[in-house]
């Protein structure tokens, strides 16, 4: 039996860090690896766009934003530059002492330092860049810092602090931001969690409401797996009558996925 933690681990990375950049900068490139469906040639051009316009900026303000644009761009393609291009946008962030600049400039390189699997990096710049929020006026991205730091502490196995995060995360989409499938992807994780510590019973919660989550914003393709999730859960509990609803759904859903694509 296998449940989907891996299926939404680029997910939770790629939207939440696709959304502050697009706050911020109007762009959603900003994931630390190729978008999808770009070629590599259009990166390419992308990190040539970026490179000259980055010679051409004359404020802080700007050199970050376009310092973390290129970082994002150059992603696996060379870790060192990436990691100095970081280095350089976070300068530049601080000599600006531009409240929206430095929130988006490390949390954005949280994003991409998690992406190189530099996970401690990653962890100390969301964290510092979310103490800008409230001089930034932007709450509704707190919720989106807490579950990209709640996804480190999964990917660490560090079980108790990613539910800590994922609930503040969730807290603060209630208060700020609603995002359904933001929230989804959220419940989805903190079942995987209770699956992993061996709790299916916990974990059933948790898939269900991922599963209205998804049915309402129709994104049939997390949602099988979120099926597969619950029925799985349901398997190790012992409810064979739980788990058969649960994989009818999922095969249902596949289905539905098929006709649409």
């Amino acid at each position: 039996m296998k449940f989907n933690i891996c299926l939404m681990k680029n997910a939770i990375i790629c939207s939440a860090f696709a959304l502050l950049n697009l706050l911020f900068t109007g762009s959603t490139t900003a994931q630390g690896h190729r978008p999808p469906g770009r070629s590599a040639e259009q990166v390419q051009k992308d990190i040539a766009q970026s490179r000259a316009q980055l010679q051409q900026a004359t404020s802080d303000t700007a050199k970050a934003r376009i310092g973390i644009e290129l970082a994002s761009h150059l992603g696996f393609q060379n870790a060192d530059e990436t990691l100095e291009q970081i280095d350089a946008a976070c300068r530049r962030a601080e000599r600006s002492q531009h409240a929206a600049t430095l929130l988006n400039t490390y949390t954005n390189a949280g994003g991409i330092l998690q992406r190189l699997g530099r996970m401690d990096d990653a962890l100390e710049h969301l964290k510092k860049g979310m103490t800008y929020i409230e001089k930034a006026q932007l709450p509704g991205v707190a919720g989106i810092c807490y579950g990209n730091i709640a996804q480190i502490y999964m990917r660490q196995g560090v079980y108790e602090k990613a539910l800590q995060y994922y609930q503040k995360s969730l807290t603060q989409f209630e208060k700020h931001a609603p995002n359904p499938d933001y929230e989804a992807m959220t419940f989805q994780q903190i079942g995987n969690i209770h699956m992993h510590a061996g709790q299916p019973s916990e974990a059933v919660p948790f898939f269900q409401k991922a599963a209205a989550g998804w049915e309402k914003t129709q994104s049939w393709g997390p949602l099988e797996g979120c099926y597969r999730n619950l029925g799985n859960a349901f398997q190790l509990m012992g409810d064979t009558a739980g788990a058969s609803a649960a994989f009818e759904k999922a095969r249902q859903t596949a289905e539905r996925l098929k006709k649409k694509g």
